[in-house]
């Protein structure tokens, strides 16, 4: 690869006149300046070309190209990454926007530093409507690159892949069909997952981006459809046999639990209602709470709302070696040492893996021990990390 490879930054839009000034100024205040930000238009009916002409004018290696017909979410997808030139492909959704200047940079001295890199994603934000940010996604702390099926098993499990956080090396991207629309909102997926069987995994922990959650952004619209195709996508891995079958066994154990996570995604507010209504719940009856769960999720819940007012004894957690420490003020211990410290409530704090926790937890807990799951969906425990 080159020393200072072009990056090509896709951007399918429709009609994001409102979104498009952030998604252009986050990529010109990259400290990197070897790029093409490759705009392609689905017939939006907004002002979305009158909104970038100023910098087209001023800078080349901005494009923009409206599509004679309107091809659809995916379809512009496919489209717009067709026309990528680059060594390094990302695509941008177009309510999205780069918050850290050194993201391309960073992705550029992964891939120079490992040779089968396949790609590189960091950490990001979620912003709300009003642009604020509500939550960190932050699955780990650490930097790291690994192979691919290794981070692949990492990813199924705590969550944390961005599409428009991920770079790909572009020959790669073109040998799996980059975002093919014939496979629908999934594309993403199945690109990222294939790329995982073809190299190594670079993760930067530093939150890169901003990604909006509100009803009407394209993360929420294309999570909830998701669901509705996810099936396409499962049968493309097994028909596909060996280790993509495999990864198709994994999606499929996971589906319902992100199905419940996406069903509260764009709720800005839910948390701290739902959060709202345990303390009430708990402060009636002087409960002594313990959050099983050690991660981003439990940071979040502690830091963003009232559940710190709530009376936790202790944090429990599946890694064994978290025991002994401390996080945000509280100690992290086994189940039976944290039943033994008085804890009468087991809050689970999950988005991803609640049911199956709650499985765990009904064969582990006394009778006199409640296990509450954080979140709820037709007045019932499912899902949520």
């Amino acid at each position: 690869m080159n020393r200072e490879p072009l990056i090509s930054i896709c951007v399918p839009t429709f009609n994001s006149a409102h979104w498009l000034p952030g998604v252009v100024t986050g990529v010109l205040q990259q400290s990197y300046p070897h790029f093409e930000l490759l705009i392609v238009d689905d017939c939006s009916s907004d002002e979305s070309f009158e909104v970038v002409a100023p910098w087209l004018e001023r800078d080349s290696r901005l494009h923009y190209r409206r599509l004679p017909q309107n091809l659809g979410a995916v379809g512009n997808a496919e489209e717009c990454t067709r026309e990528a030139r680059g060594e390094l492909v990302t695509i941008l959704q177009s309510d999205d926007r780069y918050c850290h200047p050194h993201f391309l940079s960073r992705a550029v001295a992964a891939f120079s530093a490992e040779d089968d890199l396949a790609f590189f994603y960091s950490a990001l934000w979620y912003l709300n409507r009003e642009d604020q940010r509500i939550q960190l996604d932050q699955p780990f702390d650490d930097d790291f690159v690994l192979p691919g099926e290794e981070a692949l098993r990492l990813m199924m499990l705590r969550g944390g892949l961005w599409p428009s956080t991920v770079v790909y090396r572009g020959d790669l991207f073109r040998e799996v069909g980059g975002f093919r629309a014939d496979i629908g909102v999934g594309q993403d997926l199945y690109c990222a997952y294939h790329h995982c069987l073809r190299g190594k995994v670079a993760h930067w922990a530093e939150p890169a981006l901003e990604a909006r959650l509100h009803p009407d952004s394209v993360t929420l619209s294309y999570g909830k459809r998701l669901f509705t195709e996810f099936e396409r996508v499962l049968q493309l891995f097994r028909s596909e046999g060996g280790a993509a079958a495999e990864l198709a066994v994994a999606m499929e154990s996971r589906a319902e639990a992100m199905r419940g996570n996406y069903a509260h995604l764009g709720q800005g507010d839910y948390r701290q209602q739902r959060a709202r209504q345990l303390l009430r719940q708990w402060g009636a009856s002087g409960a002594r709470i313990i959050i099983y769960g050690a991660g981003q999720h439990t940071r979040d819940l502690l830091q963003q709302t009232v559940i710190g007012e709530a009376r936790v004894v202790a944090l429990t957690d599946s890694d064994r070696s978290l025991y002994g420490g401390e996080r945000w003020g509280y100690p992290v211990v086994s189940l039976q040492e944290a039943l033994s410290m008085g804890g009468d409530v087991v809050l689970i704090s999950s988005a991803f893996h609640q049911d199956a926790i709650g499985r765990q937890l009904q064969r582990l807990l006394p009778s006199s021990v409640t296990m509450v799951p954080f979140y709820e969906v037709d007045g019932e425990g499912d899902n949520g990390e």
